[in-house]
């Protein structure tokens, strides 16, 4: 049943990949600048609703962030620099392992679908 809950986006409860991704996010501080609550930012952007959302770039371009989205984000900050948050990246470069991106991306994944909010 948490499964089924955490694949609803239903519950607080996370299984495998995902729950492992939510223990980085806080383990690795991923918490202390991205907040998981829709609409809200720290000093960077909410994981909430993010994957599979449309990101405006700096340059003004956008980009949709898909899984490659987010794996380069979390790997190369300075790769795409989102709007609104200066002319170069203020996250630090996190080593990950190739597991952990996995989780991470996953623990992403995990917060829903992105809203209808400009």
């Amino acid at each position: 049943m948490v499964a089924l809950l955490a694949g609803c986006g239903g519950g607080d409860q996370l299984s495998g990949e995902a729950a492992s991704g939510e223990d980085l996010y806080r383990s690795l501080g991923c918490a202390q600048c991205h907040s998981t609550s829709p609409g809200v930012a720290i000093h960077g952007p909410s994981w909430a609703g993010l994957a599979g959302s449309e990101v405006t770039l700096a340059d003004g371009t956008t980009v949709t962030a898909d899984r490659e989205y987010l794996e380069r984000a979390i790997t190369d900050p300075d790769a795409d620099l989102t709007e609104g948050y200066g002319d170069r990246a203020i996250m630090p470069t996190v080593p990950v392992e190739p597991d952990q991106l996995d989780a991470l991306v996953a623990y992403i994944e995990s917060l829903g679908e992105p809203s209808n909010e400009g």
